[in-house]
């Protein structure tokens, strides 16, 4: 399976799942591209963090280094940072919900 880039409107990606792809299949395939050296040319066209070596040493002018931290390091790992944080009554609530 082969995915371009689409912008805008639904893509022959979603017209895919419509007519019968499944959708893991689609988001795989997502994936897999992603991570190539034209997915991550594309990250970093648009301003994403690519992780290849190459796009990185392309983008480097306007993606200066920064000091990056994991979820692990910064809260605790996933399971900590989604109960904290989006769970109901989480901080995600505390900004979001109307008073």
């Amino acid at each position: 399976m082969r995915i371009k880039q689409s912008h805008g409107g639904s893509g022959k990606q979603a017209r895919s799942v419509i007519d019968g792809i499944d959708a893991d299949q689609v988001a795989e395939a997502y994936l897999n591209y992603l991570y190539t050296d034209e997915g991550q040319d594309i990250a970093g066209k648009n301003f994403y963090r690519p992780i290849s070596p190459k796009a990185q040493a392309k983008y480097v002018k306007q993606l200066p280094k920064l000091p990056l931290f994991t979820i692990d390091q910064a809260f605790g790992g996933w399971a900590k940072a989604d109960k904290d944080h989006f769970a109901d009554g989480g901080s995600f609530d505390q900004i979001y919900l109307k008073k």
